[in-house]
This record gives C-alpha cells, structure tokens and sequence, in this order.
C-alpha cells in the first residue's frame, strides 16, 4: 500500500512537470512567433523612406548616384505586403536599370543604355542595356523628341516580351496605333488595339464583340457606372471590371485624372507607377 502511494505520487510529480514544460515551451514559441511577427511588421514602417529613396532614384543624375540610393534602398531591408516579404536585393538591376534608363531621358540619349552597359561593369551587360531601353521607353514622354530610331530600338531587343512592351510604349509615344501589330502576343496585341479603339471612337479596331460592347458603354459618357458595373470587357472578377472600366474611360476621354480612381497606383516593390495605372495613363494622354 506504502509502495502504491509512492508510485501515484511520483507520477503526479512527472505530470506535473510535463505539463510545466509543455506550457513553457508553448510560451516561449509563441514568444518567438510574436517577435518574428513583429520584426516583419516592422519592415513596413520604412516605407516612407522607401518613397523618399525611389524619388532620389529617379532624380539621380550619373551612374554612381543609381549604384548608392538603390544600395540604400536595399539596407532598409525586405518589403512586406501582409505575411509576404521579398528580399529588395532581388531588385537591384531593376532599380539600376530604371534609374539609367531616367539619366538616358534626361539627356534624350537612349545609347546611353548601351555605352554604360559596354563598360563591363555588368555581368550581364545586354540583360542590362534591354532593360534600360525599356526603361526609356516607358517613361519617354516629349513625343517632339521621338524619332524614327525608336522603332529600331524596340526591333533590336533579343527578348520576344521586351520587344512586345517596347512597340506598346512606342504605339502609346507616337499615337499611332500601327505599332500595335509589332506586338507578337495576342492577348497584348487585342488589347493594345482595343485600348485605341476605346481612344480613337473607332468601332473599326475593335478585337471582339465584347470590345465593342464596352466601347457603347464608354459612349454614354456616365464615368459612375463604372462603381457598380458587373461586366465590362474582360471576364475577370468584379473588382477587375471596374478596374478597366476606370481604365476605358480614362482612355475614352483623354483624361489621366480619371487614372486615379485605379485602387493600385503604385508598385512598393519596384518603386514606380503599377502597371495598369502606367497604361491608363500613357493610353489616356495626348
């Protein structure tokens, strides 16, 4: 009986320090948990400087001032969006190329790309001169300074998509919309057409049916349909329809202003204009 006593009591004791540990434990990984959690979080609060870094960027005027701010940019650490985190150093050539391709503007010399590019300071120089070309391209805006050059700028890049987005930017620069049909993907190809059609009043270029439709709607000039619209043009989801229909009437009117009812005007990641705000606004201005 004495032995009995002992025995439950001993494992009471082993019972009670499992759990004591267990709890413990749990304590301490949720401490853990909590301290990773709240160093992600606090990632987000550089953004400011972030935004502050990329308008350096994009006021930098030689190769040196791109090589220090985008190093600045990256010692500030990931860019977090909610539980998702991306390590900015995987961006380097794009906020290089980006910061270039501006210098190249400033100084309406797109051979810049290439003279920086032949320098060797890249390991892959004509990774880097594509890239800076579009660059120009994109954020080109004086059309009285576009020449004929542009055309054999977007011919000469090695990669299928490049050329693609390059004749898209040119179509955009030039207002013409025969530089749609350089364009080799179709889904960007159609809608590059469609977008001009939207632009021009023009029934004639439209890709679809569908085009067509939305191009009616456009004509009733009512912008506020756009809040509660259930279909226009594409099949994507609800938020999508008014996302192009904001996009179709901004282009439709010529007016940029309207760009601004797009919910995502920025890419944090790269620092620069999302990509559907950019092409509402290239589409849309004369």
């Amino acid at each position: 009986m004495k032995n009995k006593k002992i025995l439950y009591g001993t494992l009471i004791v082993v019972t009670i320090i499992i759990v004591g540990s267990g709890l413990l434990l749990l304590k301490n990984y949720g401490g853990i948990g909590n301290a990773s959690y709240t160093s992600q979080k606090d990632t987000s609060s550089h953004e400011e400087k972030r935004v502050e870094l990329f308008g350096e960027l994009k006021n930098a005027n030689s190769f040196e001032d791109c090589d220090t701010i985008s190093k600045q940019i990256i010692e500030l650490g990931p860019v977090c969006s909610g539980s998702i985190c991306a390590e900015p150093e995987q961006n380097y050539w794009a906020y290089m190329t980006e910061c270039v391709g501006n210098i190249a503007i400033k100084k309406n010399n797109y051979n810049l790309c290439k003279s920086i590019a032949s320098e060797n300071k890249f390991r892959v120089s004509a990774s880097f001169e594509n890239h800076c070309i579009l660059s120009f391209m994109r954020n080109f805006k004086d059309k009285s300074k576009a020449d004929e050059n542009f055309k054999f700028l977007c011919e000469n890049l090695e990669n299928p998509a490049y050329r693609d987005d390059c004749f898209e930017y040119l179509a955009t620069l030039s207002g013409d919309h025969n530089f749609c049909l350089d364009i080799t993907r179709e889904n960007l190809r159609r809608q590059c057409l469609d977008y001009f059609a939207f632009r021009n009043n023009d029934y004639s270029l439209c890709q679809s049916e569908r085009s067509k439709e939305a191009l009616n709607i456009l004509r009733e000039n009512q912008v506020s349909i756009c809040k509660k619209i259930k279909r226009f043009y594409t099949t994507t989801s609800n938020s999508g329809q008014h996302q192009e229909c904001y996009i179709g009437f901004a282009i439709h009117n010529h007016n940029p202003l309207i760009c601004d009812k797009l919910k995502w005007k920025y890419d944090y990641m790269l620092g620069r204009e999302s990509d559907d705000f950019d092409r509402c606004k290239r589409f849309s201005s004369d």
